[in-house]
């Protein structure tokens, strides 16, 4: 081999040599400046909400809103109160707003509700008993289909509501009790309606009454008698309380 060829080879493994070294150096020169940029972009990234973190917060927050929001049973007593209160003020009634709340529920709806339709009864029936309408106090029980018995220099009635009333002196059956309705002065009467003609109003607590159904068979129309079981009169005055009462709830 002469001299020449040799210098060749040793140029080329020289030339050879610094080529792979360069590539070598430069290509972990990049990496590490990958690395570098990674590392950066990271820090500023904002963390990825999956699917399940946005289930976890919709239960969470149907749970805040429902502890939150008041239920339907609460919003309906207070939008009861509310018209009873309204009501009373109307008529000079002045409200007891922590007596109304601690009322069943179901006793201010059948309350309110009588005053919305703006009964001419002056009371409405609860459970079967009847309740003024000016302060929700207890009256008689319901004596519908019972029937009047007139007590001698005692018991008072008269043709119509708006007319005087006159006092029995013979006594006995007057009727079957078809209605009830309290007058303008707060007195309740009861409408007895005679089997063939007539009727009267007669003040509740002034007569005597028989059952109805069973208890006539059992005590016979000239048996036993019972007062209706009254607690006096409340002087609900009607004035008031006419067609043109609002009762929107402000």
């Amino acid at each position: 081999m002469n001299r020449n060829v040799l210098y060749i080879i040793i140029g080329t493994v020289v030339i050879g040599g610094g080529v792979g070294a360069y590539l070598y150096f430069r290509k972990k020169k990049n990496k590490s400046e990958l690395k570098d940029e990674d590392s950066n972009n990271v820090s500023d990234e904002k963390p990825i909400e999956t699917k399940d973190d946005n289930i976890d917060n919709k239960i969470e927050d149907k749970r805040t809103d429902k502890k939150d929001k008041p239920s339907n049973k609460t919003s309906e007593k207070d939008a009861d109160i509310s018209t009873i209160i309204k009501y009373q003020k109307s008529v000079g009634i002045v409200p007891n707003e922590s007596e109304l709340k601690s009322k069943d529920k179901a006793f201010l709806d059948k309350w309110s509700d009588a005053i919305k339709k703006k009964t001419k009864k002056g009371g409405f029936l609860f459970k079967n008993r009847i309740y003024t309408l000016k302060k929700g106090k207890k009256s008689i029980s319901n004596p519908i289909g019972k029937n009047v018995v007139a007590v001698p220099f005692q018991s008072e009635s008269k043709i119509s509501l708006n007319m005087p009333s006159v006092v029995e002196t013979f006594g006995g059956f007057y009727g079957k009790i078809t209605d009830w309705k309290f007058d303008s002065k707060g007195n309740l009467y009861v409408y007895g309606k005679p089997a063939l003609i007539g009727g009267r109003w007669w003040l509740a607590d002034t007569i005597a009454t028989t059952g109805t159904g069973k208890e006539i068979k059992k005590l016979g129309l000239l048996g036993m008698y019972q007062k209706l079981s009254f607690t006096g009169g409340e002087e609900e005055i009607w004035a008031g309380f006419d067609n043109n009462f609002d009762i929107t709830i402000k």
